[in-house]
């Protein structure tokens, strides 16, 4: 009777282990096949990502353009074809945080470099402001436009930010700027190192796009 039951749990046991090896032999095919398929669609399949996630509302007309820190290739042209275009009579520029090189004197503040931009591309000294003080983050930047805000009563501001950036940056200031009635205008605008359409084949834009999901996220859950 001993061995009986020995041998219908020996049984039992090559049975469970039988059915375990196979659940994870169709867990690895379809994994596989998972990877396979993503492999052959990813350009449709990234490409449609990038169209849920980008925001790009219309430019029009506001009470200024708000360059946010980074994005000095593109961020501070595009300002300057919005406030020819006569969209906006100011273009804020935030106070970032100088870096220890930056104090030095070694190296030129960001700040100063957008203003250099925004003056080589005609846009005349007196519609430039600088807004805020020592920020270091997009949520800092919403606090320092709020405060603008509320001391010139503006009613719109338009931001133009990259296409990774721009969900997190209409996320963040829609939210930060709630009770203002100020409303916030997103574009979002392609860098030279990625574009909607290929941003998933440049290591640039990979990492932007990687790095925003997170952050926002992070927002989201933070504020």
């Amino acid at each position: 009777m001993f061995v009986t039951s020995l041998k219908q749990t020996n049984n039992n046991t090559k049975c469970c282990c039988g059915r375990f090896w196979k659940r994870f032999a169709c867990v690895v095919v379809l994994v596989g096949v998972a990877l396979v398929a993503f492999y052959l669609f990813r350009a449709p399949l990234c490409l449609a990502y990038a169209d849920l996630w980008i925001v790009n509302q219309p430019a029009q007309k506001a009470d200024a353009i708000f360059v946010l820190g980074g994005g000095l290739q593109f961020r501070p042209f595009v300002a300057a074809d919005y406030y020819h275009a006569g969209l906006a009579p100011k273009i804020l520029i935030s106070h970032a945080k100088p870096s220890p090189t930056d104090e030095l004197g070694l190296t030129t503040q960001e700040k100063d470099l957008i203003r250099k931009v925004l003056l080589a591309k005609r846009v005349p000294e007196k519609a430039i402001e600088e807004i805020g003080s020592n920020v270091t983050s997009t949520v800092e930047e919403t606090l320092a436009l709020r405060d603008w805000i509320s001391r010139n009563h503006a009613r719109r501001v338009l931001i133009p930010t990259d296409i990774a950036h721009s969900r997190r940056a209409r996320f963040i200031f829609e939210r930060q700027l709630k009770g203002t009635e100020a409303e916030v205008v997103v574009t979002a605008v392609e860098p030279r190192e990625y574009q909607r359409t290929n941003w998933w084949q440049k290591e640039e834009g990979i990492i932007a796009f990687q790095n925003e999901l997170v952050k926002y996220l992070l927002y989201r859950w933070r504020y």
